[in-house]
């Protein structure tokens, strides 16, 4: 049997009829979680569903209040819903910011009772139907996408994390895994890749993931390549087929651009940057509104409107608040 056709017989072994899901969520992404929530209710199937984590990464912890208003979005997920603090994961993250958001992705593992995870940004959210199977291919290998990176303008993080585990970039930048979410995780093979990783500072994995400038899922798929896998075992190549309205797509001609891309059928989810949310013009705004309400993800237009004022009201207090947050944590007053 050849290290392939080994590695295929390994992953289909796990259980890849149930999943866990995990967010990550700071104040700034409170209502884009909600929104999360209420398309999870509407769009996923519940019987591949094992468990949905939320880690609590506000600064204040989550109010009483507020883990009600989202375990309510949930819905039918509601008993299966678990929030969940970064102090609580077991182990001491030393990093903060956007990098802390990546590490305690990995860190989860930990806190996961099924054989695989799947990770989402608090920006996105569920279109269309979807269940566990959707998120996996031939040989219960992962789906996911692999491109080039050559012109990325993530090449310089991909070559880091390359070069950290002493493989050759140029083998790898032409083709390597996408990054954006959905992203599915191998519970275990993550608290290998940990266990290996935090053996090289006396700070532990999250010590060495911040020294080092690491970054998630480039470290996920590389370091299997450290141990002998190839990228045809870690994922079938086929895309999870995703809409993004990124931060500079803030009129209304660049919305309905994305927005047309979700009419294809294949397209089971849509992200929206916090930023182009809080940015983006009125007519981009009631794009959006109209097109949540076809998805019948609000009732009505009105509700709508008034979600994403809501939005927009604690957005800059929570960046504020988020800033002032890191520059604690740097001893920066």
């Amino acid at each position: 049997m050849t290290r392939s056709e080994d590695a295929r017989e390994f992953v289909a072994n796990d259980d890849t009829n149930t999943l866990t899901l995990v967010t990550v969520v700071f104040e700034a992404e409170l209502e884009l979680l909600r929104l999360q929530a209420l398309s999870i209710s509407k769009y996923v199937s519940p019987s591949g569903i094992q468990e949905i984590l939320v880690i609590d990464n506000t600064s204040a912890k989550l109010s009483r209040r507020w883990k009600k208003r989202l375990t309510g979005a949930y819905g039918r997920f509601a008993p299966v819903v678990r929030f969940i603090r970064p102090n609580e994961i077991g182990r001491i993250v030393a990093v903060s910011g956007w990098r802390a958001q990546q590490a305690l992705k990995l860190l989860v593992a930990d806190n996961v009772s099924t054989s695989w995870y799947l990770t989402l940004d608090a920006k996105v959210h569920f279109i269309g139907d979807t269940s566990a199977a959707s998120f996996f291919g031939n040989h219960g290998l992962p789906r996911g996408g692999v491109h080039s990176y050559r012109r990325h303008p993530l090449l310089p993080m991909l070559k880091s994390v390359l070069n950290y585990l002493d493989l050759d970039p140029d083998a790898f930048v032409d083709g390597f895994t996408s990054t954006a979410t959905p992203f599915l995780l191998r519970a275990e093979t993550v608290r290998c890749l940990m266990s290996d990783i935090g053996r090289r500072n006396p700070g532990g994995f999250a010590a060495e993931f911040e020294r080092a400038a690491l970054t998630e899922y480039f470290l996920y798929t590389a370091w299997q390549l450290a141990q002998g896998q190839q990228l045809s075992t870690l994922t079938t190549g086929e895309s999870i087929e995703s809409a993004t309205i990124w931060p500079g797509s803030r009129t209304s001609n660049e919305v309905a651009h994305v927005l047309a891309a979700t009419h294809s059928s294949k397209v089971a989810s849509l992200a929206v940057h916090r930023t182009a949310l809080a940015r983006m013009s009125a007519a981009a705004r009631d794009q959006l509104a109209q097109f949540w309400c076809e998805r019948e993800l609000f009732t009505s237009l009105q509700e709508a409107h008034a979600f994403i004022r809501r939005f927009r009201r604690a957005y800059y207090p929570a960046m504020i608040n988020k800033k002032m947050r890191e520059l604690g944590r740097r001893g920066i007053r």
